[in-house]
């Protein structure tokens, strides 16, 4: 098995196990692979909600890769999350669902993100 963790001051998460028995190997990605994605989501969501003419919070969203630490970056989502409590989104941005499939390691990352965000979790019974 192969694990890498963080090189250099980047986030990496990446297993690598060979079974021998198969000639098989399974690639798997940890929870910084989560935290990553949903750091850059946010960044990306707010530039598409610019370019059809609605100014967020979200455009303050930091890319991962721009603070040194997680905790810089954590530190970025929890006063996004003040500005959108505080200042809300334009009406036209509407209701804004994310929605999670999984609770392996990817998706324990980006719920840690995204509980830094005043969210509200709901079963797909109550949209």
């Amino acid at each position: 098995m192969i694990a890498l963790t963080r090189i250099k001051g980047r986030y990496l998460t990446l297993s690598i196990s060979l079974n021998p028995f198969f000639c098989a190997f399974k690639v798997a990605f940890g929870e910084y692979a989560g935290m990553v994605g949903m750091l850059d989501i946010f960044q990306g969501l707010g530039q598409r909600l610019l370019a059809d003419g609605y100014a967020t919070p979200f455009l303050s969203a930091p890319l991962a890769y721009m603070a040194p630490t997680l905790a810089d970056n954590e530190a970025a989502m929890k006063n996004l999350g003040n500005r959108i409590a505080t200042e809300g989104l334009p009406a036209g941005v509407g209701l804004l669902v994310f929605t999670f499939t999984g609770r392996g390691n990817v998706g324990r990352g980006a719920r840690k993100i995204i509980n830094h965000l005043p969210v509200q979790e709901v079963n797909e019974n109550h949209l």
